[in-house]
């Protein structure tokens, strides 16, 4: 992480309203480069925000929401609303959530050791010089969360095969169907793993939390394309990466 600036009358952040700010140094970057390389210095670079991030102990929720974008009620919310316009289509991610929940439940989600996270782990939030990460961007959702809750973006964004590369400022591009690749998620957690040890309670819950954020990534951005192109927004191969979870769910990602 970078340190913000400080400002001429002391301190780093200015009041406005009900917001503050802060500005952080200029930084020259490029966007992700898709190597196995990159890849290898985004599973390191995010263990060492997490190792960074373990002792900050106040209790910060961004949006009020217990566990983030993915809090199951929230998504559930969302789905209700985008029903009318969605129908069986929105039935089905419905059912991915509570699917999720039975195991990932409020009390086991909350009983994991809870870690700063960044909560927007994807290739737009990220500058690289070559194969390696500068830093971190976008910190909206930063905040006390399970290692689980970073993890789960950072595989689906980056360990998947697509049609193309993520256009992270393009909701149909960020949430584009696609094909987890098991080498590219085992060598991302492995990486991960040898600066940051991912505690053996989470690794059986890390796929339900990928199908958490998977739909909260499909429902939430049904809701920023207009109403008539939503079902077609939701229905776009929306089968296979739950197919891929389900397949998977009695494996060990994390190999020893």
């Amino acid at each position: 992480m970078l340190s913000p600036l400080e400002i001429r009358e002391g301190g780093t952040w200015i009041p406005e309203g009900e917001e503050c700010w802060e500005a952080y140094p200029w930084i020259d970057g490029n966007p992700y480069p898709g190597t196995t390389a990159a890849l290898d210095s985004v599973a390191n670079r995010l263990a060492e925000f997490h190792l960074a991030g373990m002792d900050f102990y106040q209790s910060y929720r961004p949006g009020g929401f217990s566990r983030g974008e993915t809090t199951p009620k929230r998504l559930l919310d969302i789905a209700d609303q985008l029903a009318p316009a969605c129908g069986d289509i929105v039935g089905f991610y419905a059912k991915q959530i509570e699917k999720a929940t039975r195991i990932l439940d409020e009390r086991t989600y909350e009983s994991l050791p809870q870690i700063l996270v960044h909560g927007d782990v994807q290739p737009a939030n990220m500058l690289f010089s070559g194969s390696a990460v500068l830093c971190f961007v976008d910190y909206d959702w930063l905040g006390r969360q399970p290692a689980i809750y970073d993890l789960a973006g950072a595989l689906i964004l980056f360990c998947g095969t697509r049609t193309k590369p993520i256009d992270g400022g393009d909701i149909w591009s960020l949430s584009m169907p696609f094909e987890f690749e098991l080498e590219s998620v085992r060598r991302f957690l492995a990486v991960y793993s040898s600066g940051m040890v991912l505690e053996k309670e989470s690794v059986p819950l890390l796929l339900e939390q990928i199908r958490l954020t998977w739909t909260h990534i499909r429902l939430s951005g049904a809701l920023k394309v207009p109403e008539k192109d939503r079902r077609q927004f939701l229905a776009r191969d929306y089968q296979r990466p739950y197919a891929w979870i389900d397949k998977h769910c009695n494996e060990n990602l994390v190999l020893d």
